[in-house]
């Protein structure tokens, strides 16, 4: 590698990715002032150049936010943010921009819950939620929630029926899926359905998640106008 910056760390602490770009990590960009910052990426965007990088991807940490001016300046665009860190980049190839947006889905889980009573028809596990529209207040659903970074959709929904409800579950198959663009964080949503068994029986509702959980008889629920 060439050794045109002799002062600043950014060429020399990036590391690069398998598809020819160069990332910046947060902890390089901490101590910058905005005046070094400002000289460091024009010599280090001029050497990226020189080597053929086909894009580049500064992490900034949110206490250097102040940084953020400074990259936009130079032709840096938003890409994401998690809670500490800003991700920016710029194509520098002659190329089309081949860098693909941000996640575009939030993934969804819901549980129907079912307990079987050999003297008794099989009832399903219902809740109400306690944030929700006005006009679904106090309408009986299935209890869902959202998938986790790294975690199975099955795993999803058996967390979320026991952090809800206390409901012990397994899941049996999937029964169907959904999507709908227009979610949250103008997200599109994917929503998967599971079959689940019950494997406990009394209810420890979630005061903060819900404002109701109950056994309904199944005939009922599939009748209820209020579900």
């Amino acid at each position: 590698r060439r050794s045109c910056i002799s002062h600043t760390p950014l060429y020399t602490l990036a590391r690069r990715d398998r598809f020819d770009g160069m990332i910046v990590p947060r902890d390089v960009l901490k101590p910058y002032s905005v005046e070094v910052f400002e000289r460091d990426l024009q010599e280090a965007i001029d050497c990226w150049k020189a080597d053929q990088v086909r894009a580049v991807w500064l992490n900034i940490p949110i206490e250097c936010g102040y940084l953020l001016a400074v990259a936009s300046k130079f032709g840096f665009a938003c890409h994401n943010a998690k809670r500490d860190t800003v991700a920016v980049y710029r194509w520098l190839a002659a190329t089309e921009d081949k860098v693909p947006p941000y996640c575009s889905h939030i993934v969804g889980v819901g549980g129907i819950v079912l307990r079987n009573n050999d003297s008794a028809p099989p009832e399903i596990l219902l809740v109400q939620e306690k944030y929700t529209s006005p006009s679904r207040k106090g309408l009986w659903k299935l209890p869902t929630g959202t998938v986790e970074a790294g975690e199975d959709l099955s795993d999803a929904i058996v967390r979320e029926v026991t952090e809800e409800t206390g409901i012990l579950a397994r899941t049996l198959r999937l029964c169907c899926f959904r999507q709908i663009h227009g979610f949250a964080f103008g997200c599109s949503d994917l929503h998967f359905v599971f079959l689940m068994q019950a494997e406990s029986d009394n209810i420890t509702l979630d005061p903060e998640e819900l404002i109701g959980c109950c056994w309904m008889p199944l005939e009922e629920f599939l009748h209820s106008s209020q579900s």
